[in-house]
């Protein structure tokens, strides 16, 4: 359930029209899923038990 809805709030910025692929939003947490980037914000994976390959 946990990952189903992180897919929607990643997914949010694709829907408004802002970006073409979650991870191009600077500011989604789907940057630091897919792109392993800790840029802007610092996500703290392991907890969630969610690994993406």
């Amino acid at each position: 359930m946990l990952w189903t809805k992180i897919k929607y709030i990643h997914n949010n910025p694709v829907e408004a029209g802002i970006v073409i692929k979650p991870e191009d939003f600077k500011y989604s947490s789907a940057r630091n899923y897919f792109l392993d980037e800790q840029s802007v914000l610092y996500v703290e994976k392991s907890w969630a038990g969610i690994e993406i390959v």
